[in-house]
Parts: structure tokens; C-alpha cells; sequence
């Protein structure tokens, strides 16, 4: 079972739930986009480590690291 099963909600709730709050939508695509990032630039075999830098850590600027 999904999430949206788990907390019995659609898939067309959950649309109308981000359609109506643009606020919930910005974090969403921000999330998104970090899960992204990596599978899509990332990638490239010269890259050796990649980092993901907590978000609550204020002693490291930006989201990721890498060598």
C-alpha cells in the first residue's frame, strides 16, 4: 500500500488539495526537484560522491556537496 491509500486519500483529492494551496505546491516542487537533481545531472561518472546536506544544518550552505 502507497501513502495515499494509508490516509485514504485520491489521487484527484490530492490534486485538488495542491490546485488550491499554491504555498503547499512551492515546497512540493522544491522537494521534487531535490529528488531530481541527482537522478538527472548527477549522474555523470566523474562525479565520485555526492552529499546531501541536512536542512537544518546552518553551518553548510546549499542543498548538496560533491567531488
Amino acid at each position: 500500500m502507497g501513502l495515499l491509500e494509508d490516509w485514504g486519500v485520491t489521487v484527484q483529492e490530492l490534486n485538488e488539495i495542491l490546485s488550491s494551496r499554491p504555498s503547499l505546491r512551492g515546497i512540493l516542487v522544491g522537494f521534487i526537484a531535490e529528488y531530481k537533481l541527482p537522478q538527472m545531472w548527477f549522474s555523470d561518472p566523474r562525479i565520485e560522491a555526492l552529499e546531501r546536506y541536512d536542512n537544518h544544518d546552518r553551518t553548510r550552505p546549499g542543498d548538496f556537496g560533491l567531488t
